[in-house]
């Protein structure tokens, strides 16, 4: 289900990426030093919402290792405390180019803390396989799960949303006894909708989607 890797890639790969990320930040002139300072920034910064993205992480975690409810809440309370005390400790590192080593040195030990704590929390196996899906320790993942949630929760919003307009029309409809109006009501909020789950799904995920829901639209939008 997880690679059961070690921990050595996955510090090679986050070495190797923020490595990247300083050397295109020095490499610039000073007309692009902002755009690649900002950059730097998703290696080195959470998003606002941090606290939510690793919830949301330790939880599909969870899931795909099939754990028990029981379980799950440790994951999840394992996580985010490690994250938070790893967030903590490079808070507080000065901003400086040696500053790199000691973040990598916070993160490894960080990672190595984590795959204890899980293995004590959910055992060895699930333990060691949590471990190597959450162990990134990766503000730059973090900043792009943020995003991805974000345009979820917008398209949640959308739906809710159209759910109040469509019960608010037909519940106008029913105390007039008439039907008619229903569908100019209802056409701009669907489209709306729409776009909403083109935003979330592939091509291919909005052909089923359509497939499954399309024919409700369209016999609400029929003339």
């Amino acid at each position: 289900m997880f690679p059961s890797h070690s921990r050595t890639p996955v510090i090679r790969a986050l070495a190797t990426m923020i490595a990247a990320a300083v050397g295109c930040v020095l490499a610039f002139s000073p007309s692009h030093a902002q755009e690649q300072q900002q950059r730097w920034q998703l290696f080195r910064t959470p998003p606002e919402n941090a606290r939510a993205v690793w919830f949301a992480q330790a939880r599909q975690v969870s899931s795909q290792l099939e754990l028990e409810r029981q379980a799950s809440r440790q994951v999840t309370r394992v996580y985010a405390s490690a994250r938070q005390e790893h967030l903590d400790k490079v808070k507080a590192l000065p901003e400086t180019r040696e500053a790199f080593q000691q973040f990598m040195e916070i993160t490894a030990e960080a990672q190595s803390a984590l795959e204890k704590a899980l293995v004590e929390a959910v055992g060895e196996e699930k333990g060691k396989k949590a471990a190597a899906a959450l162990g990134g320790f990766s503000f730059f993942f973090d900043n792009m799960m943020a995003d991805v949630l974000a345009v979820q929760d917008k398209a949640v919003g959308g739906l809710l949303q159209y759910q109040e307009v469509f019960n608010k029309a037909f519940q106008e409809a029913r105390e007039a006894g008439s039907f008619e109006g229903v569908r100019e009501k209802l056409e701009a909020p669907t489209q709306e909708l729409r776009k909403g789950a083109s935003a979330i799904y592939s091509e291919e995920q909005i052909g089923k989607w359509q497939e499954k829901y399309g024919w409700f639209f369209e016999r609400m939008l029929s003339p």
